[in-house]
């Protein structure tokens, strides 16, 4: 889907991670990509944080901390 906007609600966040289910979502992502807190009882992801949890499970993105393999030694 082209355009996918720069906050994602749950079901959007999933299938932006590669056709997840909610539950997998949930299960996978949620406890290492945290949510935006839109208001009292609504989050959505930001496409960029979700982009760099997609980079550290292809192993081209260190985690936070970690030396960047790009970076000048």
């Amino acid at each position: 889907m082209p355009g996918w906007p720069p906050l994602l609600n749950e079901s959007l966040a999933a299938a932006y991670c590669g056709q997840l289910s909610t539950g997998t979502f949930r299960t996978v992502v949620v406890p290492e990509v945290p949510p935006v807190p839109l208001s009292e009882r609504r989050v959505a992801w930001a496409r960029e944080d979700l982009d760099r949890w997609i980079a550290r499970r292809r192993g081209v993105m260190p985690a936070s901390g970690e030396r960047n393999p790009w970076d000048e030694p």
